[in-house]
């Protein structure tokens, strides 16, 4: 385990990308990130976003680089497949191990004050 101070925290609070805060946007990144890709209607039925709101947050991502979007036909039918890009894995890792940092300083700071 490495030392983890409050300056260290609040620099990185303050550059890392804040794109993944959203809560919907880490969802989305984490449901992608674990099964590597999903479609329109497996987001819809995790998330809960109606579908205006997931297509704005997937545009946001794949501006970003974060996903690409796959288009291609099942049975004749249309279908939209989501992928988490090697960039958005990345970020998604970095967002990740911040945020376990943070909640180590927490711990920490915790236990500091019930000695």
């Amino acid at each position: 385990m490495h030392d983890i101070n409050e300056s260290d925290i609040f620099k990185r609070c303050t550059v890392d990308d804040t794109l993944l805060r959203a809560p919907a946007r880490a969802g989305i990144m984490l449901l992608l990130y674990l099964h590597h890709g999903a479609t329109f209607k497996q987001l819809i039925e995790a998330t809960g976003l109606t579908a205006g709101n997931l297509v704005s947050h997937i545009k946001k991502l794949e501006a970003k680089g974060y996903v690409k979007v796959v288009k291609f036909f099942e049975e004749l039918k249309p279908r939209t497949k989501y992928e988490i890009t090697e960039k958005g894995k990345r970020a998604f890792e970095e967002y990740a191990k911040f945020l376990s940092d943070f909640l180590e300083l927490l711990k920490t700071k915790q236990n500091t004050a019930n000695e």
